[in-house]
């Protein structure tokens, strides 16, 4: 897929406001909610209840799909200004984002890719979905302080601490993913908070120091046998590859108290993740304490397949060669990891909890974010 051309913040504005102005977010947040994030495409259910302009309008922005007379619905100068920077293109088809939409969620209007679960990935394509919607629901206000987003696709993470008056660096590997998360910040007016560089992780930051360090990093465990690759999905032959490095390198990028969140999945028994023993381990050797919420527990080799029929790419490619006989992979897991600094003066000891939150996560999803203001 080829990275969006740049866009002046000045037409991304105005886009902002044609969109508030024909009450596109109350329309969709009303039909779908939280929904939208998972299923866009489902809007085309409803779109003979909707009336002609809503629906063209929806079909362009929200759906990404093709329509015949955009420049009808803009008014001639505003489609003139959106096809001269390329946000707008004529296909074969009719006129399009170019593979792109925008959904409305926490406030904030979000270009991503368009895709539908059983559809090939491509190599650089942008993720968002329930795993960036969930770990967007905790984070903290931390007004003024200084964030780190890491493995930023969309943007999502580090637009929503912007948008609580945090300065945010956010940062991606994928070139697309920098493109993209440029226009959110500069859609939402965001951008004196947001800067999104990119680089391989910590790299990309050097010596700088954060109060809070957020990541969704890629965590499908992928077979090594395999030249199949999707950056925001290959984490691995347990899926913890990346994990392991960000919080590896964590503790020189914390400003003393600092804290992290993030969101990853891997293998487990009854227990929990196996990775809760490795991360007590790296907690003692780097002085930090944490938990370790646990959102899903799947049967492995059903998760298994659910992921290879949601991402075609990686059918056959996905790591089982274990799930029957290694009782430590029985089980696949989804969690939240918080993690805290300490110093001289924190009270805590290092260590990591591994809490099972199926049915009183959103409790400690509050006490959670109490805690990290």
């Amino acid at each position: 897929m080829t990275s969006p051309s740049f866009i002046p913040t000045s037409v991304l504005a105005k886009l902002a406001t044609f969109l508030e102005r024909h009450h596109l977010r109350e329309i969709i947040e009303a039909l779908y909610g939280e929904r939208l994030a998972r299923a866009p495409w489902t809007l085309k259910e409803m779109e003979n209840n909707l009336g002609y302009e809503v629906n063209e309008l929806l079909k362009l922005f929200h759906m990404g799909q093709n329509i015949k007379n955009p420049e009808t619905l803009l008014g001639e100068e505003f489609f003139k200004e959106l096809f001269n920077h390329n946000l707008i293109i004529k296909s074969t088809e009719g006129w399009s984002l170019g593979g792109l939409h925008i959904i409305p969620f926490q406030g904030l209007w979000l270009f991503r890719d368009v895709w539908v679960p059983g559809e090939i990935v491509d190599f650089d394509q942008i993720w968002f979905g329930e795993d960036s919607m969930y770990l967007a629901k905790m984070l903290p206000n931390l007004r003024g302080k200084l964030v780190l987003d890491l493995c930023t696709g969309t943007g999502i993470q580090g637009l929503i601490m912007a948008s609580y008056g945090a300065t945010v660096v956010a940062v991606d590997i994928n070139s697309r993913a920098v493109a993209i998360a440029r226009m959110n910040a500069a859609i939402n007016g965001l951008e004196e908070f947001f800067s999104v560089v990119q680089g391989d992780l910590y790299s990309a930051v050097e010596s700088s120091k954060f109060d809070l360090i957020v990541a969704n990093p890629p965590f499908l465990p992928v077979t090594n046998l395999t030249d199949v690759k999707v950056l925001f999905a290959d984490g691995g032959v347990d899926g913890l590859e990346i994990l392991r490095k960000i919080i590896r390198e964590m503790p020189s990028y914390l400003n003393p108290n600092g804290r992290s969140i993030f969101f990853a999945g891997g293998f487990g028994n009854e227990d929990g993740p196996m990775f809760a023993m490795e991360a007590n381990k790296l907690a003692a050797a780097h002085s930090w304490t944490g938990d370790i919420l646990l959102t899903t527990k799947q049967d492995a080799k059903i998760e298994i397949l659910k992921i290879e029929e949601k991402f075609p790419n990686y059918r056959g490619n996905l790591q089982r060669s274990d799930l029957e006989s290694n009782p430590n992979m029985k089980f696949y897991y989804s969690f939240v990891m918080c993690i805290e600094a300490l110093n001289e003066t924190s009270q805590g000891k290092p260590g990591v909890r591994c809490m099972h939150c199926y049915t009183t996560l959103g409790q400690r999803l509050k006490e959670m974010r109490k805690a990290l203001k």
